[in-house]
């Protein structure tokens, strides 16, 4: 968050479909680490833009990086997809 503040963030995993969901919470940009396994750890970075074409608009999510790899997002399924 700003001025280095932390916080936390709310996810949830389904091994069965192997997604991992996470709320961003209404941040433009930011950076996050995850730890699926031990002594393994992820760093998420993306960036997000108001949309403004909404009159309660929320914020898109525009890019999403794995360890500085863009990730691919699914228009039709609404997923992004992040590969090693």
């Amino acid at each position: 968050m700003p001025n280095g503040q932390t916080t936390t963030i709310n996810t949830s995993i389904n091994t069965v479909s192997r997604l991992l969901t996470v709320n961003l919470e209404k941040v433009e940009n930011g950076t996050f680490y995850i730890e699926l396994k031990a002594d393994v750890t992820d760093k998420i970075t993306y960036t997000a833009k108001m949309d403004e074409s909404k009159p309660c608009g929320d914020y898109k999510l525009l890019d999403l990086k794995h360890n500085d790899v863009l990730g691919q997002y699914d228009s039709k399924t609404q997923v992004w997809t992040l590969k090693k």
